[in-house]
């Protein structure tokens, strides 16, 4: 039951809301604690559409995506926009990003979930397509709003997925980009919450806290020794239910919330399996293998997911026979997954490309075999991407693998599959690294002697569907190149091609300083990464103005490496000017994120470095002391090289020669200090 406390925070928070900004209140007691729809439409009346939702708790209740955004999304579209609009102007009123466009179309006619582009495997991918999924479905809900004022009654809250919380942190986070909308939830403050979303909780908690937004009512207070817990089990119930909510979460990417389910269903059926006392259909029990192997690699459980790989690989041979006898086809579409999940899980390390090549040439032949033109298609395309990755300009030319020859009319063919499929981010890869890529082409147009056909293509197509994180490393990888050949001219020409077609002024800061640096021009390099600074602030982070107090806002790890990485452009920037205060405040900031996204370094640097660099900087300063804590640190990492201790963890390896040149500049400057 309801207490008078409740009604009373409730109608007090309704009464005072002005519309111009979201407003989240959090109602915290003990198990006894509960709201009915009833009773939160009677204290709303018709000020505000309801949208109520109470979550339940018990071993086999699994928590759907986003549970229960979605279905209130297809109930108010259905409800109040199907007569003024059509899906799709109703998606594009909400920017809902393009990528994922087709998902929420489908969805809003059949009420299924299903993805329809492939995943083109790029750093941080699977991360930014959970932040652009959470964006979209927040701008559908404020949508909504613009049309009715909404109070969303959250009752329970403390049951609900990783996703749900997700949701909630970006609302919260730019609340001022959420007006008409009032977020209620109530939770028991002393639930014990699963381990895999107790980061998301213990944020949101915080964040609800500190702005005072928590409030109190304690309903009975002899509920106060029952204390819950969540925690998932498998008892054999109905596992294609299951199996069908979990492909959900992967077609939204709730890979989080999905790898909690899987690797309780797989630990849950291991053992039975391999004391042949499986009670379930063979192929359900592969489905679970492969949907935990797959859950874990898009999650970066890398280490994790090779092991399921590994099982499912030693299985297949023992159930070959078996299999082959009595489903052939089935066989066939293990294979595929297997070289394909094993493919991305070599696309890791750019050591294993060789591999990564081989294992998708071999997915995209069971793909024939099971008549999969789709799923032959994707394995073709992480094939022909592995491949024109693996360059010569990117390894000793004696290691250099040839792989097969392919001609420029097979890549304008898979170009046309791609548009034809809808698929523009895949067409914007092939016209990015298939063409234009020659030493003797970069050359050309270096000396203005050519110039860029095929890229403004790839940048045309990635603004149409809104994809700067491809673009981002499209662009990357190019000016590499131009680097690597020291053609600087070239960087920045590409640097200038992202802007020029850009259709939207945000998008055109992509650039970075590093071709300026090259050419010692550190204050106009400082300058250009100053600009793509302020860029990721204006875009991801509209609430703070500021790097510390953005780190602790912003929990998406890809922007943050990608602030991490410009920062620290910035303070090689302020060595090489001799502003050596100013260097160490950006270290120290660069460290603080990769500890807050819990990393050992950055793409491009260690921690060691990161330490060395800074020590340096003490050092200049005259700060004898603090340079000899630095260089202590520093040489925590650099012990595989030092000692040549090759126990270490391959991510502190790094690029020996570049990352220790400021450790061992720093240590000899105190040997003869």
């Amino acid at each position: 039951m309801v207490n008078d406390k409740h009604i009373q925070i409730i109608r007090s928070i309704i009464n005072d809301y002005d519309n111009k900004e979201l407003q989240l209140a959090l109602i915290s007691g003990y198990s006894s604690l509960s709201i009915s729809d009833e009773e939160i439409r009677n204290i709303c009346q018709d000020e505000f559409l309801v949208l109520y939702h109470q979550y339940n708790n018990g071993p086999d209740i699994m928590h759907s995506a986003y549970e229960p955004f979605l279905e209130w999304i297809y109930n108010c579209y259905h409800g109040f926009f199907e007569k003024e609009m059509t899906i799709d102007e109703f998606l594009d009123n909400a920017k809902v990003y393009p990528v994922i466009k087709k998902t929420f179309s489908y969805y809003l006619q059949y009420k299924q979930l299903r993805r329809f582009e492939g995943f083109i495997y790029f750093q941080s991918i699977c991360e930014y397509e959970e932040l652009r999924f959470i964006k979209s479905l927040t701008s559908i809900i404020q949508l909504i709003a613009n049309k009715r004022k909404i109070c969303i009654m959250l009752d329970k809250i403390h049951f609900a997925g990783a996703s749900t919380i997700r949701v909630l942190l970006e609302l919260y986070k730019n609340k001022s980009l959420y007006n008409s909308i009032l977020v209620f939830c109530t939770y028991r403050e002393d639930f014990r919450i699963s381990t895999y979303m107790r980061n998301e909780w213990n944020i949101f908690i915080e964040k609800c806290s500190n702005d005072d937004s928590i409030y109190e009512a304690r309903c009975n207070p002899d509920d106060e020794d029952q204390v819950e817990h969540d925690t998932f089990f498998y008892f054999g119930q109905d596992c294609n239910k299951h199996l069908r909510t979990i492909k959900d979460m992967m077609n939204t990417s709730a890979y989080s919330q999905a790898v909690y389910y899987t690797n309780e269903l797989f630990s849950s059926i291991i053992e039975y399996a391999e004391a042949d006392e499986l009670a379930m259909d063979i192929k359900c029990f592969y489905e679970i293998c492969f949907l935990d192997a797959f859950c874990k690699a898009y999650s970066g459980l890398l280490k994790e997911a090779k092991s399921v790989v590994d099982y499912i690989d030693r299985r297949l041979d023992r159930d070959y026979n078996m299999l082959n006898r009595h489903d052939n086809r089935f066989l066939s579409e293990c294979k595929y997954k297997l070289y394909y999940i094993t493919y991305w899980l070599n696309m890791d390390d750019m050591s294993k490309y060789v591999q990564a090549y081989h294992y998708a040439k071999a997915a995209a032949e069971y793909a024939v075999d099971i008549k999969d033109e789709k799923k032959q298609f994707y394995a073709e395309v992480a094939k022909d991407i592995t491949s024109l990755m693996y360059v010569e300009w990117f390894f000793p030319s004696d290691n250099v693998y040839q792989f097969d020859v392919l001609s420029p009319e097979y890549y304008e063919k898979m170009i046309k599959k791609a548009i034809d499929m809808e698929d523009l981010s895949v067409a914007a890869v092939y016209y990015a690294l298939a063409f234009e890529n020659t030493k003797d082409f970069l050359q050309r147009v270096e000396y203005e002697k050519a110039e860029f056909t095929e890229f403004p293509k790839a940048i045309k197509l990635l603004s149409k569907v809104d994809n700067m994180h491809l673009l981002s490393h499209l662009h990357n990888f190019k000016s590499l190149q131009a680097y690597h050949y020291e053609f600087n001219n070239v960087a920045i020409k590409i640097n200038r091609l992202c802007n020029e077609y850009m259709d939207r002024e945000d998008d055109r800061i992509v650039e970075n300083g590093y071709s300026y640096s090259l050419k010692e021009q550190y204050d106009i390099s400082h300058n250009v990464n100053e600009k793509k600074l302020n860029y990721l602030y204006k875009r991801y982070i509209a609430s703070k103005n500021d790097v510390k107090g953005s780190i602790e806002f912003l929990q998406d790890n890809y922007y943050l490496s990608e602030m991490a990485g410009t920062l620290l452009d910035m303070a090689k920037d302020n060595v090489y000017m001799h502003h050596y205060k100013k260097a160490r405040e950006i270290i120290t900031v660069i460290i603080l994120i990769i500890d807050n996204i819990n990393k050992t370094g950055l793409f491009n640097a260690s921690r060691g470095l990161l330490y060395s660099i800074r020590a340096f900087c003490y050092y200049k300063e005259g700060k004898i002391y603090k340079t000899y804590e630095d260089i202590d640190r520093s040489e925590a990492f650099f012990e595989h090289i030092i000692y040549g201790n090759r126990q270490i963890d391959e991510d502190n390896l790094g690029n020996a020669s570049v990352d220790t040149f400021y450790y061992f500049l720093v240590k000899g400057l105190l040997a003869i200090y």
